[in-house]
């Protein structure tokens, strides 16, 4: 749950609308016991992170929002690191975003609907044989919905800050949102000078899920992707999640080619910031590395 830290009831300018400003900040702290991929096992406290959102209404409908998170590890002395950060400004023609994250398919955004707290997850489910995360600059645009439907037209550079790209990403795509039911399709074309003709430099990916209220379904698909040999397969996505009183449960699974990644989790919610997650990750990657993930975990959301 997010608390608000400032509220700036602002100032009323001669012909000017008044504004107001407020910052808010959220978070988590994780404590438990794991195994994560590298066969690492025993008493940790991580997954701690802090987020900061600021958002300032300029008055005739226009609003500027921003937000950056920070994360720490286990180690004590370890440094904090910077996360995703964003800045948009929108109105009633939609919203324009500038965004520094990692990359992401809508496979997984709309298709792995069961909730985990795997710490590895991010090399689990996103592993580089089935999906891969890299980080970019996007700018995007979103328009205001019609009937449910956002058009998302996004620019990418694969690259971190001020550094020149290695490769450049364009996507064309649509959300629904609608009630019990969700979903969204896009299309990515990407270039990189080095690429030669047997490399693929576009992909379809598309998403959907549906709330049943007994139960959360969802199917995901992702393409050839872009800067792989052209002989890659696509993959699939598949989620579920149940919930059941203050337990939920719930199944993740992807695959591409003889790649495959299994999530499973089993969560009892303490409160509305505080829950016990107990999970199991499977992996198995064509290249031959095979390995599984665990934990039991406290979870506290501020």
């Amino acid at each position: 749950m997010k608390k608000t830290l400032i509220a700036l009831a602002a100032f009323s300018v001669v012909g000017l609308a008044s504004a107001q400003s407020t910052a808010t900040i959220s978070g988590t702290i994780a404590a438990g016991w794991i195994k994560s991929l590298d066969d690492d096992k025993g008493l940790v406290l991580d997954s701690n992170s802090i987020k900061f959102d600021l958002v300032e209404d300029l008055g005739n409908g226009l609003k500027i929002s921003a937000a950056t998170q920070f994360a720490g590890n286990s180690n004590r002395g370890a440094n904090i690191a910077k996360e995703d950060t964003s800045l948009a400004i929108s109105g009633g023609f939609g919203s324009v975003a500038f965004q520094n994250t990692r990359s992401s398919s809508w496979a997984v955004n709309y298709g792995m609907v069961g909730e985990n707290w795997l710490w590895d997850g991010v090399y689990s489910s996103n592993h580089l044989e089935i999906f891969g995360r890299t980080k970019t600059d996007i700018i995007s645009y979103t328009s205001p919905a019609f009937s449910g439907v956002n058009l998302v037209a996004s620019f990418a550079e694969e690259a971190d800050g001020s550094g020149t790209p290695t490769s450049k990403r364009s996507s064309l795509g649509a959300k629904y949102a609608a009630g019990p039911l969700s979903g969204g399709a896009r299309y990515i074309r990407s270039s990189n000078d080095t690429w030669g003709n047997n490399i693929n430099k576009g992909k379809f990916e598309a998403g959907v899920n549906y709330d049943f209220g007994v139960a959360k379904v969802g199917l995901g698909l992702d393409g050839k992707r872009v800067g792989n040999d052209k002989s890659e397969k696509a993959a699939f996505t598949a989620g579920i999640a149940v919930p059941f009183g203050k337990f939920s449960t719930g199944i993740n699974f992807a695959k591409r080619d003889e790649s495959n990644v299994t999530e499973l989790s089993l969560n009892y919610a303490l409160s509305k910031r505080s829950s016990v997650y107990a999970n199991y990750g499977r992996t198995h990657f064509a290249s031959g590395l095979n390995c599984n993930q665990g934990n039991l975990v406290l979870v506290h959301s501020f």
